[in-house]
């Protein structure tokens, strides 16, 4: 007669193989079989705890994994995932030293560098995120997804070249990585090669049809070349899919607005704020809705989100204080952000603002 040990062993392993099959209430009800014998096994905690996190249901998960790491604080894959579930619930700085603890305890753990590297891009640290995925590439070349993800910072820096040769290299490693994919439509809509990046997304589709994003970035792009409904249709099956997809909703809120759908469009707006607060495209694109319905009072507060949006004309993030007109000798940063008409029109202003004292820096459009 096998032991409960061994017992605990085989629903353990049988656990681990439905999870990885993706049958997950079966893997679920394995690990909890466990728990009921040996309610401290780590290993089950954990991949318990992965499931409510691949669920996304990020307290049960952060819960179930911080028991784990009560059993074994060593533990550097648990630390991994604990971070992942406290970036879901935007404890940020907690993830980022849980994500930072997984890779002391295991320096060549290169998921642990991949998770890092998400967490920063998703708190606009595009830089430092992309020193992560260097991190993960240089331990594992093959590292498939770290170039996809670097692909996909290197778009938002508006580097578009860079983030084409990464995608291409995601996609050499791995050719059914659905996700590199759309990111490579992405960053093949950024060079204006519109019918290449309609390809790209349409390929992602035909490897993974339930992959939300592609049909949102190929809206995006369907709505440059002027082919609205079509545009429509696609952000409609991305809600489909994901009905939380906050990007989804952005995009297809400017869709209505090219169709002078006000609004719709603004419904589209709030349901995207509403999702994500912080979500600052969205709350810009509300800002000039509400300008072009001269609703100026609210417009123009919110319009002062523009300058949090981490793509950038000048490909960097704005974090020093805006100028409120003091003579205390600090360098200045004149930033044309507009049009070269109203630089031309506010460029008047400059012989004035020379007269103050401080060191001046003047950034202007090239032309």
């Amino acid at each position: 007669m096998a032991s409960p040990v061994q017992d605990v062993g085989e629903l353990l392993m049988r656990g681990v193989a439905l999870h990885q099959q993706g049958m997950f209430p079966q893997a679920r009800q394995a690990y909890e079989q466990v728990l009921r014998v040996l309610p401290s096994n780590c290993d089950a905690l954990h991949l318990l705890g992965t499931i409510h996190l691949q669920e996304n249901d990020a307290e049960k998960a952060l819960a179930l994994i911080g028991r784990a790491l009560q059993v074994n604080p060593a533990f550097a894959e648990a630390y991994s995932n604990h971070g992942l579930a406290l970036g879901k619930l935007k404890r940020f700085e907690e993830a980022l030293a849980s994500h930072e603890r997984a890779i002391a305890l295991k320096p060549d753990y290169v998921q642990a560098y991949n998770n890092k590297g998400e967490l920063l891009r998703s708190m606009g640290h595009l830089e430092k995120a992309l020193e992560c995925y260097d991190q993960a590439i240089a331990i594992r070349p093959d590292y498939a997804l770290a170039y996809s993800n670097r692909g996909m910072v290197l778009e938002q820096l508006s580097r578009f070249e860079e983030a084409l040769i990464s995608l291409e290299q995601a996609i050499r490693i791995d050719p059914q990585l659905d996700i590199a994919y759309t990111n490579r439509g992405n960053a093949l809509k950024g060079l204006n090669r519109l019918e290449e990046a309609l390809q790209s997304h349409d390929k992602a589709i035909a490897i993974n049809t339930n992959l939300a994003e592609a049909y949102s970035n190929r809206g995006v792009v369907l709505n440059l070349m002027k082919r609205f409904e079509e545009a429509l249709n696609n952000h409609d099956k991305a809600i489909a899919l994901n009905p939380d997809y906050a990007d989804a909703y952005n995009n297809r809120g400017v869709v209505l607005m090219e169709l002078n759908q006000l609004e719709n469009a603004l419904a589209c707006f709030d349901k995207a704020i509403g999702l994500r607060s912080d979500f600052a495209d969205a709350i810009h694109h509300k800002s000039l809705l509400l300008l072009d319905k001269q609703q100026y009072s609210e417009g123009w507060g919110l319009y002062e989100w523009r300058l949090k949006i981490q793509r950038r004309l000048l490909g960097f993030n704005l974090t020093r204080p805006m100028w409120s007109g003091d003579k205390s000798g600090k360098r200045l940063l004149i930033w044309a952000e507009q049009g070269v008409g109203d630089q031309v029109l506010y460029g008047g202003l400059l012989p004035e603002l020379m007269e103050n004292p401080q060191d001046k820096l003047v950034v202007l459009d090239k032309r």
